[in-house]
């Protein structure tokens, strides 16, 4: 399944954790790197010499990814320098080369309501609807024996569920399934089984082993003991507000934040 990789850099080597956890994650993928030269710096005259220096800038970040990639004996199928709005760039070169997912290494900031993942990264989420895979912190590159699944059982988590049961399906995982009900809200712990119910027929269809976690707590404490027994976490993100305009759940970027293990934000149906 995961025969296609696309790893942004730039160079400042806070991606090195992403690119060697990929490396000995998925050693047998296509490695796509690519570094995009931002042409829309806000404030900055855009000379000639500054240019020349992005340029080399991204060169260098193409050239140190490839020997971290090469260390852990991983051959780089493609490196580019690209131009224009990063956000734009990624999504575009991913859709057009079919890439399986997206990796990239998040900066998290925390803002007045909810932490801020940096702005490539946001306005990537806001565009894609490839996988991305957030990393915030170095991480051990095991392969997964336990994947998270956090879902709400709407159509906004449907893609989410798709992807979890395929990504454990290619690497033998197991899959952790966690809906989190309010006791409050009428029907809904009965809905969160039928989820599960439904949930667990796919994973049979597909030979995936289920681990149903049915919780009544807070959400953002759930979701975080739980990802302590998985390897990774998979969860929806992306909704559309009042505006129309695609938006982050804030689950998603307090999961992103704090979370010490690898989370894929996978963009919901209809969205």
């Amino acid at each position: 399944m995961f025969t296609r990789i696309l790893i942004p850099t730039d160079g400042f080597g806070l991606e090195d954790h992403a690119i060697i956890y990929a490396a000995q994650v998925f050693p047998d993928a296509e490695f796509h790197v690519i570094s995009v030269v931002d042409t829309k710096v806000h404030g900055i005259q855009y000379t000639t010499m500054l240019q020349d220096i992005m340029d080399e800038s991204a060169g260098n970040a193409l050239s140190h990814a490839e020997e971290l990639f090469s260390e852990h004996g991983v051959k780089v199928k493609v490196k580019q320098v690209l131009y224009g709005i990063p956000s734009k760039v990624i999504n575009n070169y991913a859709n057009e080369n079919e890439a399986t997912f997206i990796i990239v290494r998040s900066y998290c900031q925390h803002g007045l309501h909810s932490p801020v993942l940096g702005s490539t990264i946001e306005n990537l989420l806001k565009r894609t609807k490839v996988p991305v895979m957030v990393l915030s912190v170095a991480v051990d590159g095991v392969k997964p024996s336990r994947v998270l699944l956090a879902s709400d059982g709407t159509h906004l988590s449907k893609n989410a569920e798709n992807f979890a049961l395929q990504f454990c399906q290619s690497l033998g995982a197991t899959l952790v399934c966690l809906f989190v009900a309010n006791p409050k809200k009428r029907g809904h712990v009965e809905f969160g089984k039928k989820v599960m119910i439904n949930l667990g027929w796919k994973a049979k269809q597909l030979g995936v082993t289920v681990e149903e976690k049915l919780s009544t707590g807070d959400l953002d404490t759930s979701v975080i003991e739980a990802s302590q027994n998985a390897q990774v976490v998979i969860m929806g993100a992306g909704r559309k507000n009042f505006l129309k305009r695609v938006v982050i759940g804030h689950m998603a970027r307090c999961t992103c934040a704090t979370s010490e293990k690898p989370v894929i934000l996978v963009r919901g149906s209809g969205i």
